[in-house]
C-alpha cells in the first residue's frame, strides 16, 4: 500500500451511533467476549476485539482508545458502538483477512468489491488485505485487464499492475474505459499507453525478422522446392510459397495495434488458398503452414513478454 495514496484521517467522522437495533452477521463477528461493535452503514453490527484490531490497524490503535470509548453509544450488552462508512459485505471482507479466526476468503468476490475493500484498506492503515488481494485480481486481469490494472496502480501491487498490462494487449486496445482509471495518475495511464506503443512495434519487427524461422514441412525450405510457387526472402536463407512473405507483411501491420500472439488467427491472415501448389506439383503444405503460424505466435508472445512492463 503506498504512503503517497493514504489519505488524512477525519477521526471527527466516526461519531457516536444512535440507538437502534441492528443486525448480528456470522462467525467470527458475533463472538460474545469481543470487547467493541463496528457498527457497518447498513446497520449491521461486528463484534470484534480492539486488541485484534490495534494490531492490525494503525488508524484502530488510535482510534480505540478507552478514553474515547468510553463516550461511546452502547449496545444492550454494553459493549460501545463504532459506526464504520463501509457496507457489511465490504467491513466483512476487510475484517477477515486481519482476523486470527477467519474463515478463507470466498475466491468469487467480485471486481468492484475487491476495489472497496482495498479502498478501505488504504484509509484505516490495514495491510493485511494486500496478502490476498493479488491473488483474488488475478482472476480477473484476462476479462477486465484494464480494470484491474488501475486498482492495482492505486495501491502500489506492482505484480498485479505488470500482469494486467501485459493482459491488456490481448483485447482491442482501449475498447472500454472503466471508471478506475479516474483513480490513477495521468503519468500512470502514459506510461500503460507507452507500454502498449512498444509492444506493438516489437510484435511488428518480429513479422519482418527472419531469426526465428526454421524449416516447416513444404513451407519454410532452404531449397526452391518449386520455381513456380516459391520465392525467397530478401536478405535470407528461407524460401517458401509467394503468399507466404506476404502475410507476414500483413501480420506485422495488425500486431502493430493488437500484440498479441493469437491476433494473426482473429484477424484472418491466414489464408488457405496457399496450401496447394499452383503448379500443380500436389505438395501439401498446410502441416507446414500450421507449424510456420505456431512458430510465429509464440516468437511474437516471447518478444513481447521482453518489454518491460508499466511503472506504477
Amino acid at each position: 500500500m503506498t504512503s503517497m495514496m493514504r489519505e488524512k484521517i477525519d477521526f471527527s467522522s466516526f461519531e457516536p451511533v444512535k440507538p437502534q437495533k441492528a443486525a448480528d452477521t456470522r462467525a467470527p463477528f458475533d463472538d460474545p467476549g469481543a470487547d467493541i461493535i463496528l457498527r457497518s452503514s447498513d446497520n449491521v453490527d461486528f463484534r470484534v476485539h480492539t486488541l485484534i484490531l490495534s494490531m492490525a490497524s494503525d488508524f484502530f490503535k488510535v482510534t480505540l482508545h478507552a478514553s474515547s470509548l468510553s463516550q461511546r453509544t452502547t449496545g444492550t450488552d454494553g459493549l460501545p458502538i463504532v459506526s464504520i462508512p463501509e457496507p457489511s459485505h465490504i467491513l466483512d471482507i476487510l475484517l477477515r483477512s486481519c482476523y486470527p479466526r477467519r474463515l478463507p476468503l470466498s475466491k468469487t468476490i467480485p471486481l468492484i468489491d475487491i476495489g472497496l475493500v482495498l479502498d478501505a484498506a488504504q484509509k484505516y492503515h490495514m495491510n493485511a488485505f494486500d496478502d490476498v488481494a493479488g491473488s483474488l485480481l488475478m482472476n480477473f486481469v484476462d476479462e477486465e485487464p484494464v480494470t484491474v490494472y488501475a486498482i492495482a496502480c492505486c495501491h502500489g501491487l506492482k505484480d498485479v499492475a505488470a500482469k494486467a498490462a501485459l493482459c491488456s494487449l490481448k483485447q482491442p486496445f482501449m475498447s472500454s474505459r472503466p471508471q478506475e482509471l479516474d483513480n490513477i495518475s495521468g503519468t500512470q495511464m502514459y506510461d500503460l499507453l507507452q507500454y502498449h506503443r512498444t509492444c506493438g512495434e516489437v510484435a511488428s519487427a518480429v513479422a519482418s525478422s527472419a531469426q526465428w524461422l526454421c524449416a516447416c514441412s513444404n513451407t519454410i525450405t532452404k531449397t526452391q522446392l518449386c520455381t513456380t510457387c516459391y520465392t525467397k526472402r530478401a536478405g535470407s536463407q528461407w524460401w517458401a510459397p509467394n503468399g507466404i512473405w506476404d502475410h507476414l507483411v500483413k501480420a506485422g501491420k495488425v500486431l502493430k495495434g493488437h500484440p498479441y500472439g493469437q491476433a494473426i488467427y482473429r484477424e484472418g491472415i491466414m489464408q488457405p488458398s496457399i496450401t496447394s501448389c499452383r503448379c500443380g506439383k500436389g505438395m501439401d503444405r498446410l502441416d507446414g503452414l500450421v507449424q510456420l503460424w505456431q512458430m510465429f505466435a509464440a516468437e511474437v508472445d516471447r518478444a513481447v513478454s521482453e518489454v518491460p512492463p508499466p511503472k506504477i
